[in-house]
């Protein structure tokens, strides 16, 4: 492996000095139509800054089983064939697929900026070193609209990831295809392979963009089964409700049919106070409930106030972030458990981060606005006692990570409704990034009891750090540190497990799915929701 070191101030001067260079020049800087030497300048200082900085590496290869580091081989060949711009692109978003982690891609224009203007100065200076014409240019290039099918052919039925199994929740309507697949089946093997093996395999390809982890089964899934469709029928293998199994080669669906399973339910009730929150009262007015799509907007904060306070005087409210794919973690801090506590609420986790240079001035940055307690490793050993300290990631223990650091995660009043009932935190897969930060703060705190199944992971920590390659403008983002739970386990590794485990059965999902096939789903319902009946049930008292 060849060694590489980067210098974040020789990087920012390097950059400054080909913008200078374009700029006296009399012309804009050749970001396009990149010679087959700019692209492998470009691989190659993304790799060696990934190499040295991003956390998850050895993380992926020891809980994944993929050495992304032993791939560098395969990453630079497929760049030395891209034929153009395009092909080049993408050979950079698939090896960062291959990293298997939502946080590592490349951003197009408004993410960067956005996100230059909610932090410190080495975030600024990445949108300083690129154009908005060159951010959205590439991003174009690397992820572009996926095909729906190859050669006319479609997949004949839907399987979804439930209880560690695949279970075939819609079957296409042709009548030749139905006579081999049945709703409530589960998929045994697809194309003479395991289903588990076979979905591992998929990683890095375009559908899905990412394959996840089940830290309950310890494996890779996706949420629906993606089918091949290379072939000229599907082969695979099948168990019916009776235990029989059946192995059958499956013709493919002839036309486009609705291959899709729409959930978590999306509530569209005309009084719901803005696009991105739902809220409702529940259980013959008892409950209240609010559903939260996004941690993003800040401005909604008068809204969740009154909210809350209409519902101060009721036993116990219910607050829904199934489907929360993240946003700022001051969303929650300050507008939701800021209004709702009685009184300050915190809880302790760990961060470290690699030891490489590029991420150092993003981490100070973060650390001159909230100055963190420093463990030492052996301390870290210590304070975990001989019950958890083999939950430490051994990654975390060697010279390629810092010191760890006590991160205090809390909130205090902030003219609050002073809620003293019972709150439920309904959580799922898709519960990510700053929505996972706020489940393991809950779970850890006490200040919710959470309910559903496992989250998304990658929500401790501070804001992705951000690099540009210096020949396309391409920007890339990457996890700036590790976040480890109260349990010293990696967050990105065991995610958060809720206090109340609930999944949907196949008897929930079909009632669910005939309702929504109807246009019957329009707010909150228990009789095919297994997590909210079991907040109502708790919330009742049972």
């Amino acid at each position: 492996m060849r060694k590489r070191s980067f210098s974040y101030r020789a990087v920012l001067l390097t950059l400054f000095a080909l913008l200078l260079a374009g700029l006296l020049s009399g012309c804009s800087p050749n970001w396009q139509d990149l010679t087959t030497e700019q692209k492998l300048e470009d691989f190659n200082f993304l790799f060696g800054i990934l190499k040295d900085n991003h956390p998850y590496l050895a993380l992926k290869a020891r809980n994944e089983g993929y050495d992304w580091l032993s791939h560098e081989g395969e990453f630079e060949q497929a760049i030395r064939e891209s034929a153009d711009d395009a092909s080049f692109a993408q050979a950079i978003a698939w090896m960062l697929r291959q990293v298997n982690n939502g946080h590592t891609n490349v951003l197009p224009a408004a993410s960067v900026q956005s996100t230059a203007g909610w932090n410190e100065k080495p975030w600024k200076d990445v949108a300083r070193l690129t154009s908005e014409a060159r951010m959205n240019y590439w991003y174009s290039l690397c992820y572009p609209p996926a095909s729906v099918a190859s050669q006319g052919k479609y997949p004949p039925f839907l399987a979804i990831y439930n209880g560690g199994q695949y279970v075939v929740v819609r079957v296409a309507p042709e009548q030749a295809i139905q006579s081999y697949v049945q709703v409530g089946m589960t998929v045994l093997r697809v194309e003479d392979r395991p289903v588990r093996e076979y979905v591992a395999a998929q990683r890095g390809s375009v559908h899905p963009y990412r394959v996840l982890y089940d830290p309950t089964q310890k494996c890779l899934y996706q949420r629906e089964l993606v089918l091949p469709t290379e072939e000229e029928s599907l082969s695979v293998t099948l168990r019916d409700a009776q235990g029989a199994v059946i192995e059958a080669q499956v013709p493919y669906a002839s036309r486009t049919w609705d291959a899709t399973y729409p959930w978590p339910p999306k509530y569209a009730d005309p009084g719901s106070p803005t696009p991105n929150l739902y809220t409702d009262i529940l259980a013959g007015g008892n409950v209240g409930y609010i559903r939260i799509a996004s941690l993003l907007d800040r401005t909604e904060a008068p809204v969740l106030r009154r909210f809350f306070e209409s519902i101060r005087h009721l036993p116990a409210l219910i607050i829904d972030i199934r489907g929360n794919g993240g946003g700022l973690s001051s969303y929650w801090e300050q507008d939701i458990v800021g209004q709702l506590t009685p009184g300050p609420v915190d809880c302790d986790f760990y961060l470290t981060w690699r030891s490489g240079d590029y991420v150092q001035p993003f981490v100070q940055a973060k650390m001159a606005l909230m100055p963190l307690k420093v463990l030492s490793k052996t301390a870290l050993v210590e304070k975990a006692g001989s019950g958890l300290a083999g939950n430490i990631p051994p990654e975390v223990m060697t010279g390629d990570f810092v010191n760890p650091r006590v991160l205090t995660v809390g909130a205090t009043p902030r003219d609050s409704v002073n809620y003293r009932g019972r709150i439920f935190l309904l959580v799922d897969d898709r519960s990510y990034s700053a929505a996972e930060g706020f489940t393991a703060f809950c779970k850890a705190s006490g200040f919710a009891t959470v309910v559903g199944t496992w989250t998304g992971g990658d929500g401790i920590g501070f804001t992705p750090a951000e690099v540009v390659l210096p020949n396309s403008g391409m920007v890339v983002r990457f996890p700036l540190g590790m976040g480890l739970n109260p349990d010293f386990t990696a967050n990105e590794e065991s995610h958060t497990l809720p206090h109340v485990f609930v999944e949907q059965n196949l008897d929930d999902i079909l009632v669910y799915m005939s309702k929504w096939a109807s246009g019957a789903v329009s707010q909150p319902d228990p009789t095919y929701d297994a997590a909210l009946r079991r907040c109502l049930e708790l919330a009742s008292g049972d």
